[in-house]
């Protein structure tokens, strides 16, 4: 699934969430109290720098993730909206649905088409192979003719 859209889609719109400052208190990112993003997207913690954080101010650590535009608060109603019907998955789910549909559709046809083109050679080679049985008889019967005109 590597390139496709809707997943590249939901790690822009989760970069979004990570990079969007949440408001309301002192602390506003993540980077503040020791989460940063690293350069392949995942999360490193740095649970010292969070330690410290959450002694000095327990209650700016809480809002930052708890709050209206808390990360946590973010992350859970994106979260909700990514699975909910019509949500992103369940839109994705629906159209590779089809697609596998639309697929299977396409290789029952091309099988039909090789049982009619399997029916169709056996046939040919079931008359030419009489026709050659023929034609040997033929010949055999034309050899013997021959072979008793000579000799008379």
């Amino acid at each position: 699934m590597a390139g496709d859209g809707t997943l590249r889609l939901m790690q822009d719109q989760l970069r979004g969430i990570f990079m969007t400052p949440a408001s309301g208190g002192t602390l506003t990112s993540l980077a503040q109290v020791g989460i940063a993003t690293q350069a392949d997207g995942t999360l490193v913690l740095d649970s010292s720098k969070l330690d410290s954080a959450i002694a000095a101010n327990f209650s700016d650590v809480t809002n930052l993730f708890s709050s209206s535009t808390g990360f946590a608060t973010r992350l859970e109603a994106w979260g909700k909206s990514a699975l909910a019907a019509g949500g992103l998955i369940d839109t994705r789910t629906q159209s590779l649905g089809k697609y596998v549909d639309n697929y299977n559709l396409e290789v029952d046809r091309l099988e039909n088409r090789m049982t009619a083109l399997e029916k169709k050679y056996t046939t040919e080679y079931t008359n030419l192979n009489m026709l050659l049985s023929s034609m040997n008889t033929t010949s055999t019967y034309l050899t013997q003719q021959l072979a008793s005109s000579q000799s008379k």
